[in-house]
């Protein structure tokens, strides 16, 4: 579904997509690919947050969202390690 809607010109490209974006797509953005899910910017995810924690991601889509959160926060990575 996602691949088909990614064709579309108004469906925005994973870099280019917002907070409002993602959390409008709802459900579709667990059809998002872990390549797709690391090209999404930490501050569409951060607007996102509330509708992407609703959304049951594999471990790997949802070890991309992290690292993408966490993008250089090396004191936040070492603390969720704990």
């Amino acid at each position: 579904m996602v691949a088909r809607l990614s064709l579309s010109p108004r469906f925005p490209a994973p870099a280019r997509m917002t907070g409002q974006d993602l959390t409008q797509m709802g459900q579709l953005v667990k059809g998002l690919g872990v390549v797709q899910l690391g090209q999404l910017r930490r501050q569409a995810i951060m607007v996102a947050l509330t509708s992407l924690r609703e959304i049951d991601f594999d471990e790997a889509q949802a070890e991309e969202i992290l690292e993408e959160l966490l993008d250089g926060d090396a004191v936040t990575r070492v603390f969720l390690l704990l």
